[in-house]
C-alpha cells in the first residue's frame, strides 16, 4: 500500500512526472511529508523565503538533464537524489548549493554508468564508492576540488543513507534519555556528514570518546592520542581525574573501541584529540568551534 508520509519526496515527483506532458517545464511541487519537513526548516516551520527557495529549488531539480545529456536512469537517480537532499542545504537553500549538487551527484552517475556500477544510493553513497570515484575519475584536479567534491557527497549521503521515511532527526530527541543504538548509529552518520574534515574528526572525536569511554567536557579537551593504549583486554583511555590530576584508566565499550583507535591513530602524538593541530588543552571542548552549526 502507497504511504506518502513514509517515502522520500522524489517518489511522489517521480509517479507524477511518469505521465507529465511538459517536464522540462513542469511546476509540480512533490507532497513533503512531515519527517522531511522537520528536517527541511529545523524549527522555523512555514518561513515564506524557505518555502519559495525551496520551490525553486525543486524547479531546479526537475529540469537537470547533465551536460552532456546523462543516461535516464542516471539522470533520474541525480535528480530524486538531490530533491531528497535538499535538507542538507544551509536555509533557505540557493541556487549555486542546488547547482553545484546536481553536477557532483550527475557526475558520480555518469561514472557508474561508464563503469557498470549499480545506480543505487546503497551502492553509490558509500564512503568507498564515493574515494574511488574521486580520487580516480578526478585525479587531475588539484586536491581542494576533490576535497569539496568528497564533501558535498558525503553531506548528501550523510542525509539519504543516515535518515529513512518518517525518522526522527536525532536533534529534537528529548535530551537526558540515553541513545538507542538506531540514534547512535544516525549520530555517527551526521558526524560523517559535516562539511570539513576537521569538523567531521571533531564531532566523531566526541561521539566515540563520549559514548565510548564516558569521558566528560573537560576531559575530551585535555585527550590526546598517547592516553589511547591497546592490550589483550581492549583499547583503554587514561585521562587526568578532575580536581585531583589521579590518571583513570577506562576500557572502551567494545562496539566503540576500533573507532576510539582509529581516531586516536589520526592525530600526531603529543596533539589533542579534539585540535589536531594544537598541543593545549581545549577546555570548552562541548561548547567551542567543533559544535554543529
Amino acid at each position: 500500500m502507497y504511504d506518502e508520509e513514509a517515502q522520500w519526496p522524489s517518489v511522489d515527483w517521480a509517479r507524477h512526472h511518469a505521465g507529465c506532458m511538459d517536464v522540462p517545464r513542469c511546476r509540480h511541487q512533490p507532497h513533503l511529508p512531515a519527517w522531511w519537513r522537520s528536517l527541511m526548516y529545523r524549527g522555523d516551520p512555514g518561513h515564506p523565503d524557505t518555502e519559495a527557495a525551496l520551490a525553486d529549488a525543486i524547479y531546479r531539480v526537475g529540469r537537470y538533464k547533465g551536460h552532456p545529456r546523462l543516461p535516464s536512469d542516471a539522470a533520474d537517480f541525480t535528480r530524486r537524489a538531490v530533491l531528497d537532499a535538499l535538507p542538507a542545504a544551509p536555509q533557505p537553500v540557493q541556487a549555486p548549493w542546488v547547482n553545484y549538487s546536481l553536477t557532483i551527484v550527475g557526475g558520480l552517475a555518469r561514472w557508474a554508468v561508464a563503469t557498470g556500477q549499480p545506480i543505487t544510493r546503497e551502492h553509490l553513497l558509500t564512503e568507498r564508492v564515493i574515494a574511488r570515484y574521486v580520487h580516480q575519475f578526478h585525479a587531475d584536479k588539484p586536491g581542494g576540488t576533490r576535497a569539496g567534491y568528497i564533501s558535498r557527497l558525503e553531506l548528501i549521503a550523510g542525509l539519504l543513507i543516515g535518515h529513512r521515511p518518517e525518522s526522527v532527526p536525532i536533534t529534537q530527541d528529548p535530551p537526558g534519555l540515553p541513545l538507542t543504538r538506531e540514534q547512535e548509529a544516525d549520530a555517527w552518520q551526521w558526524a560523517r556528514s559535516l562539511s570539513t574534515s576537521l569538523r567531521r574528526h571533531q564531532m566523531k572525536t566526541i561521539i566515540a570518546f563520549g559514548r565510548g569511554a564516558g569521558l566528560h567536557r573537560s576531559e575530551l579537551g585535555h585527550a590526546r592520542p598517547e592516553h589511547v593504549t591497546r592490550d589483550e583486554h581492549g583499547v583503554h583511555v587514561h585521562i587526568a581525574t578532575r580536581g585531583t590530576g589521579r590518571i583513570r584508566r577506562v576500557t572502551v565499550d567494545a562496539e566503540w573501541e576500533d573507532r576510539v583507535a582509529a581516531l586516536a591513530g589520526t592525530v600526531p602524538p603529543g596533539r589533542m584529540m579534539l585540535r589536531p593541530s594544537s598541543d593545549r588543552p581545549y577546555a570548552s571542548a562541548l561548547t567551542g568551534p567543533c559544535s554543529p552549526p
